[in-house]
Protein backbone atom coordinates (compact mmCIF):
# COMPACT_ATOMS: atom_id res chain seq x y z
CA UNK A 1 0.00 0.00 0.00
CA UNK A 2 1.51 3.32 -0.96
CA UNK A 3 -0.93 5.60 0.86
CA UNK A 4 -0.64 6.83 4.41
CA UNK A 5 -3.85 6.48 6.40
CA UNK A 6 -4.50 6.55 10.11
CA UNK A 7 -7.01 4.29 11.83
CA UNK A 8 -8.60 5.27 15.12
CA UNK A 9 -10.91 3.29 17.35
CA UNK A 10 -13.50 5.50 19.01
CA UNK A 11 -12.83 6.74 22.55
CA UNK A 12 -14.04 4.77 25.57
CA UNK A 13 -17.82 4.35 25.64
CA UNK A 14 -20.25 3.31 28.34
CA UNK A 15 -20.64 -0.26 27.10
CA UNK A 16 -23.48 -2.11 28.77
CA UNK A 17 -22.09 -5.21 30.51
CA UNK A 18 -23.20 -8.59 29.21
CA UNK A 19 -24.88 -7.21 26.09
CA UNK A 20 -24.34 -8.12 22.47
CA UNK A 21 -22.98 -4.88 21.10
CA UNK A 22 -22.06 -4.36 17.50
CA UNK A 23 -23.81 -1.36 16.01
CA UNK A 24 -25.97 -0.84 19.10
CA UNK A 25 -25.71 2.73 20.34
CA UNK A 26 -24.09 3.59 23.65
CA UNK A 27 -22.53 6.97 24.47
CA UNK A 28 -18.97 8.02 25.10
CA UNK A 29 -17.99 7.98 28.75
CA UNK A 30 -16.43 10.89 30.62
CA UNK A 31 -13.18 8.91 30.44
CA UNK A 32 -13.60 8.70 26.66
CA UNK A 33 -14.00 12.45 26.38
CA UNK A 34 -10.77 12.88 28.36
CA UNK A 35 -9.05 10.42 26.01
CA UNK A 36 -9.97 12.55 23.00
CA UNK A 37 -8.67 15.71 24.69
CA UNK A 38 -5.41 13.95 25.56
CA UNK A 39 -5.04 12.66 22.00
CA UNK A 40 -5.59 16.13 20.56
CA UNK A 41 -3.11 17.75 22.94
CA UNK A 42 -0.42 15.17 22.11
CA UNK A 43 -1.14 14.77 18.39
CA UNK A 44 2.10 13.79 16.64
CA UNK A 45 2.77 14.50 13.00
CA UNK A 46 0.69 16.33 10.45
CA UNK A 47 -2.98 16.96 11.08
CA UNK A 48 -5.38 14.80 9.10
CA UNK A 49 -6.34 16.34 5.78
CA UNK A 50 -9.66 14.50 5.98
CA UNK A 51 -11.51 12.72 8.77
CA UNK A 52 -14.03 10.00 7.93
CA UNK A 53 -16.09 8.38 10.66
CA UNK A 54 -18.61 5.65 11.23
CA UNK A 55 -22.08 7.05 11.78
CA UNK A 56 -22.47 5.17 15.07
CA UNK A 57 -22.57 7.73 17.87
CA UNK A 58 -19.45 6.73 19.80
CA UNK A 59 -17.27 6.96 16.67
CA UNK A 60 -19.03 10.03 15.27
CA UNK A 61 -18.68 11.88 18.60
CA UNK A 62 -15.00 10.93 18.79
CA UNK A 63 -14.39 12.27 15.27
CA UNK A 64 -16.36 15.47 15.82
CA UNK A 65 -14.70 16.34 19.12
CA UNK A 66 -11.23 15.50 17.78
CA UNK A 67 -11.75 17.56 14.60
CA UNK A 68 -12.86 20.52 16.69
CA UNK A 69 -9.88 20.25 19.07
CA UNK A 70 -7.41 19.88 16.18
CA UNK A 71 -9.02 22.65 14.11
CA UNK A 72 -9.33 20.03 11.37
CA UNK A 73 -12.11 19.77 8.78
CA UNK A 74 -15.44 18.49 10.07
CA UNK A 75 -15.64 14.72 9.66
CA UNK A 76 -17.38 13.04 6.77
CA UNK A 77 -19.69 10.21 7.79
CA UNK A 78 -19.46 6.84 6.07
CA UNK A 79 -21.70 3.95 7.15
CA UNK A 80 -19.16 1.48 5.74
CA UNK A 81 -16.97 2.21 8.81
CA UNK A 82 -19.61 0.77 11.16
CA UNK A 83 -18.88 -2.05 13.56
CA UNK A 84 -19.94 -5.53 12.49
CA UNK A 85 -23.72 -5.85 12.56
CA UNK A 86 -25.05 -8.33 15.08
CA UNK A 87 -28.48 -8.14 13.46
CA UNK A 88 -31.38 -9.31 15.61
CA UNK A 89 -29.01 -9.91 18.52
CA UNK A 90 -28.02 -6.22 18.89
CA UNK A 91 -28.46 -5.04 22.47
CA UNK A 92 -29.70 -8.37 23.77
CA UNK A 93 -28.23 -10.03 26.82
CA UNK A 94 -25.75 -12.77 25.95
CA UNK A 95 -27.25 -14.85 28.77
CA UNK A 96 -30.68 -14.57 27.15
CA UNK A 97 -29.29 -15.39 23.72
CA UNK A 98 -27.54 -18.50 25.06
CA UNK A 99 -30.68 -19.56 26.94
CA UNK A 100 -33.04 -19.09 23.97
CA UNK A 101 -30.84 -19.56 20.88
CA UNK A 102 -27.84 -21.61 21.99
CA UNK A 103 -27.55 -23.61 18.76
CA UNK A 104 -27.61 -20.43 16.64
CA UNK A 105 -25.07 -18.67 18.87
CA UNK A 106 -22.78 -21.71 18.79
CA UNK A 107 -23.12 -22.00 15.01
CA UNK A 108 -22.31 -18.32 14.53
CA UNK A 109 -19.31 -18.64 16.87
CA UNK A 110 -17.88 -21.33 14.61
CA UNK A 111 -18.77 -19.71 11.28
CA UNK A 112 -18.68 -15.93 11.90
CA UNK A 113 -16.10 -15.33 9.17
CA UNK A 114 -18.53 -16.38 6.42
CA UNK A 115 -21.93 -16.21 8.15
CA UNK A 116 -23.48 -13.42 10.18
CA UNK A 117 -25.90 -13.80 13.06
CA UNK A 118 -29.60 -13.60 12.08
CA UNK A 119 -30.05 -10.31 10.24
CA UNK A 120 -26.37 -9.45 10.75
CA UNK A 121 -23.23 -9.64 8.68
CA UNK A 122 -20.17 -11.83 8.34
CA UNK A 123 -16.52 -10.84 8.67
CA UNK A 124 -16.16 -11.22 4.89
CA UNK A 125 -18.90 -8.63 4.35
CA UNK A 126 -17.24 -6.25 6.81
CA UNK A 127 -13.87 -6.69 5.08
CA UNK A 128 -15.38 -5.82 1.70
CA UNK A 129 -17.00 -2.57 2.87
CA UNK A 130 -14.00 -1.50 4.96
CA UNK A 131 -11.61 -2.14 2.07
CA UNK A 132 -13.77 0.06 -0.19
CA UNK A 133 -13.31 2.96 2.23
CA UNK A 134 -9.53 2.48 2.30
CA UNK A 135 -9.38 2.34 -1.50
CA UNK A 136 -11.30 5.63 -1.74
CA UNK A 137 -9.33 7.47 0.96
CA UNK A 138 -6.55 9.87 -0.07
CA UNK A 139 -3.27 10.04 1.89
CA UNK A 140 -3.62 11.92 5.15
CA UNK A 141 -7.08 10.56 5.93
CA UNK A 142 -8.04 9.60 9.48
CA UNK A 143 -10.62 6.78 9.59
CA UNK A 144 -12.57 6.56 12.87
CA UNK A 145 -14.24 3.22 13.51
CA UNK A 146 -14.63 0.26 15.82
CA UNK A 147 -12.43 -2.52 17.20
CA UNK A 148 -13.98 -5.49 15.40
CA UNK A 149 -14.28 -3.84 11.99
CA UNK A 150 -10.79 -2.32 12.21
CA UNK A 151 -9.31 -5.71 13.17
CA UNK A 152 -11.07 -7.33 10.22
CA UNK A 153 -9.69 -4.59 7.96
CA UNK A 154 -6.12 -5.13 9.16
CA UNK A 155 -6.36 -8.89 8.62
CA UNK A 156 -7.71 -8.35 5.13
CA UNK A 157 -4.99 -5.81 4.24
CA UNK A 158 -2.28 -8.10 5.62
CA UNK A 159 -3.61 -11.09 3.69
CA UNK A 160 -4.21 -12.93 6.96
CA UNK A 161 -7.19 -15.17 7.71
CA UNK A 162 -10.10 -13.07 8.98
CA UNK A 163 -10.52 -15.46 11.91
CA UNK A 164 -7.51 -13.68 13.44
CA UNK A 165 -9.21 -10.28 13.51
CA UNK A 166 -9.48 -10.19 17.28
CA UNK A 167 -5.72 -10.71 17.59
CA UNK A 168 -5.37 -7.05 16.57
CA UNK A 169 -5.65 -4.90 19.63
CA UNK A 170 -7.06 -1.40 19.24
CA UNK A 171 -6.93 0.71 22.34
CA UNK A 172 -9.58 3.40 22.52
CA UNK A 173 -8.46 6.72 21.01
CA UNK A 174 -4.98 5.43 20.06
CA UNK A 175 -4.18 6.05 16.38
CA UNK A 176 -2.58 3.37 14.18
CA UNK A 177 -0.82 4.44 10.97
CA UNK A 178 -0.96 2.48 7.74
CA UNK A 179 1.77 3.12 5.22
Amino acid sequence: MNRRLTLLRHAHAERPAGRCVGQWEHPLSTHGQRQIAALASHWAGPLPSRIVSSDIGRARQTAEILADLLNAPAPDIDVRLREISMGHWEGQSWDTLYATHQAAVDHWGQHWVHEGPPGGESAVQVAERMHEVVDQSPPGTLLVGHRGALGILLCELAGQPLAGAFNYSFANAAPVSLN
